[in-house]
């Protein structure tokens, strides 16, 4: 049964851990994802979060919290949690980082990041009706990093947009975004 999960696991790239007698898996992320998908999102977050904000960019401050925020993420999926508990792990990172390297206060922190977190959490919600309109497998997903990396695109580049659209209604004098 051992090899069996170690032929799945070089398979499909999962990690399979064991912890009180459960079995789960988390996926691994590589150092091209960290760069080329964690961190551009990460970077869309901290962005988004001042626009919500209706504060001046501090890009300085951004940059620092993007990179700190990849780095707890990537490290996050290391440990043998259960899904769904990383991204309450990310959402208290995500306000920590703003509070205390943007200055930001409580409230636009806890806000900001609840409102990014769902606008993030739908535009994947997304990619994956685009992924079955066009009979993409779900085996691809985990099949290696390439395709993991291309089948997550559309989300990012949505995710993008979207907050790419906020700036937007901001700088056109809308008082509130979105």
């Amino acid at each position: 049964m051992s090899k069996l999960l170690i032929i799945i696991q070089k398979l499909n790239g999962l990690k399979f851990t064991t912890w009180k007698g459960r079995k789960y898996s988390m996926l691994k992320r590589t150092i091209f994802e960290l760069l080329f998908r964690i961190i551009p999102e990460d970077f869309a977050i901290f962005i988004g979060a001042y626009i919500f904000s209706n504060i001046k960019f501090d890009k300085k401050r951004i940059c620092i919290s993007a990179v700190l925020l990849a780095i707890g993420v990537f490290v996050i999926r290391l440990f043998p949690i259960e899904y769904g508990i990383h991204i309450a792990i990310n959402i208290l990172i995500i306000v920590l980082l703003l509070i205390f390297i943007n200055n930001f206060d409580v409230l636009k922190a806890i806000s900001s990041s609840f409102l990014l977190i769902i606008i993030l959490q739908l535009c994947e919600l997304a990619n994956v009706f685009i992924l079955r309109i066009f009979n993409v497998p779900e085996e691809l997903f985990n099949k290696n990093f390439l395709y993991r990396y291309l089948t997550g695109l559309p989300s990012l580049f949505l995710f993008i947009f979207v907050v790419y659209l906020m700036y937007v209604f901001k700088k056109r004098g809308s008082k509130k975004v979105l």
